[in-house]
């Protein structure tokens, strides 16, 4: 799975099941926007806008809820992963983002 899908997989159950907010929910939003970027940047042939690749991030978001209920998807099973990403800490985090954009291909989003 793409670092990208995994950080807004994390950010949108950490406001939609209200777990409090920590210093590595602001490093994986600056990671999210970094790489928000890059794809502005860097996709070939039709350039990417910002109102899509919102709508994408939406439609990504709403992808990971599917048809839970708010309890099976705030006490799910992906919980254990998500909360294991917010662990690291932010400067895990950022450093981890700066590698990965220093390696990315254009046209491939950054994803291994």
């Amino acid at each position: 799975m793409s670092p990208w899908l995994i950080f807004l997989a994390v950010q949108a159950r950490t406001a939609d099941c209200g777990w409090a907010r920590q210093p590595v929910d602001d490093a994986i939003d600056e990671a999210i926007a970094a790489i928000d970027d890059f794809i502005l940047a860097n996709t070939p042939g039709h350039p990417m806008t910002r109102p899509t690749l919102e709508d994408l991030k939406r439609s990504a978001s709403a992808g990971l809820r599917g048809s839970s209920t708010r309890q099976q998807y705030c006490e799910g099973p992906n919980n254990e992963f998500l909360q294991q990403i917010r662990s690291y800490g932010p400067d895990p985090i950022r450093k981890a983002v700066k590698v990965l954009l220093a390696k990315a291909k254009p046209g491939r989003y950054p994803c291994p």
